[in-house]
């Protein structure tokens, strides 16, 4: 908590668990919903803390979740829209709605069936998150919904920098001249030998398309690797390569 700071505490909940198709090696089990909240060490008790939170407080639709699914399926994750949180509450409708919409990006179930399952799932309470070894077991390419959660540290990864980032970048190159994005393009095209995961090729081929991408994800997930990658692509090819950490 000293490092990161006592705003960076919060619920997650429900925990999802499922094993990407483009990376089926690996299994995310990852809270979808987190209650950023305040916690304060009580000085007049011992080992006794406060837990609080106000409409201040943000709900957050697990960006960095969605940011590491979304590259990895080149797909845009939506979170929540903006009238949902004017009230600083999420009710049960809309914790429902927005647990299906996540899981509609890789089942195309009618919508209605799983709100309705989903819904008897909530109503029975919280249940225990599995072991880690039966996630490992019992994930797919489906998202299993775990009506439990986990108090913990969910540090905030600055998304407002972020997308001011993603502003600035469309910005420029939006301001360039065609020869100059087709020559983007047209290196990302080439494959390199430094890339042999599925989701660092996807990667480039997801720079075949798009102008910009901003590479992020839980600890162990490639990151570094596919940056070098990305780097080697364009040494192969002659171009500049400016890298800004």
């Amino acid at each position: 908590m000293q490092e990161y700071g006592y705003e960076s505490f919060g619920f997650g909940y429900p925990i999802v668990v499922f094993s990407p198709q483009e990376a089926p090696d690996k299994v995310i089990k990852a809270p979808l919903f987190i209650w950023h909240l305040t916690i304060e060490k009580v000085l007049n008790k011992t080992n006794t803390w406060k837990i609080s939170r106000t409409k201040d407080h943000e709900i957050e639709f697990n960006n960095l979740l969605r940011s590491y699914i979304g590259q990895l399926s080149n797909t845009k994750i939506e979170g929540f829209s903006e009238e949902e949180l004017i009230d600083g509450v999420l009710d049960l409708d809309e914790l429902l709605t927005n647990a299906v919409k996540f899981v509609k990006n890789f089942d195309r179930t009618e919508q209605v069936q799983f709100k309705n399952l989903y819904k008897a799932e909530f109503e029975k309470g919280i249940v225990p998150i599995p072991s880690k070894k039966k996630c490992e077991e019992s994930a797919t390419g489906i998202p299993h919904i775990y009506w439990g959660g986990v108090f913990g540290r969910y540090h905030q990864r600055n998304e407002a920098i972020r997308q001011e980032l993603n502003d600035q970048m469309s910005n420029v190159l939006d301001s360039a001249n065609d020869d100059v994005v087709k020559e983007f393009k047209d290196l990302m095209h080439a494959e390199t030998a430094a890339l042999s995961d599925p989701s660092q090729i996807g990667i480039l081929n997801y720079l075949k398309d798009n102008k910009h991408l901003i590479i992020q994800g839980p600890p162990g997930t490639g990151k570094s690797e596919s940056i070098t990658g990305i780097i080697i692509n364009a040494l192969e090819h002659g171009k500049k390569c400016l890298v800004v950490c």
